[in-house]
């Protein structure tokens, strides 16, 4: 995989975590999670973790030649959070193998900061 496909999947991670976060802290907005900003740190954090979980896959040996979609960061969220959906629910060939993979990250929220209004990660 290279810098763009990683930066697709990184696309489809933040805007799980996004839509995740703006909802568990009720922050209704017209437009979803659209012109919701994420600070430069986390945008970095979110495509270092996409790069490394598509690396570790690799090691592993599962299949990656079909993940540089957003819907495999979006499902990489959703895996390593536990949110009940990801990988092991989607249309995968090794989907249980990506999520154990994705669960092996361990979890991280994303949390809205109402003074700077943005989001950040941080570790659970």
């Amino acid at each position: 995989m290279n810098k763009h496909d990683i930066e697709i999947i990184t696309r489809g991670y933040i805007d799980a975590a996004s839509w995740l976060a703006i909802n568990a802290d009720t922050l209704e907005s017209e437009g979803g999670c659209e012109g919701v900003a994420m600070t430069k740190k986390s945008e970095r954090e979110a495509f270092c973790d996409c790069r490394d979980f598509i690396n570790h896959a690799i090691d592993l040996e599962i299949d990656c030649s079909d993940l540089a979609t957003e819907q495999t960061g979006h499902d990489f969220w959703l895996s390593r959070n536990g949110h009940g959906a990801g990988f092991f629910d989607g249309d995968y060939k090794e989907g249980d193998a990506l999520q154990r993979a994705a669960r092996s990250f361990g979890s991280v929220d994303c949390v809205w900061n109402p003074r700077s209004e943005m989001l950040s990660f941080r570790d659970c």
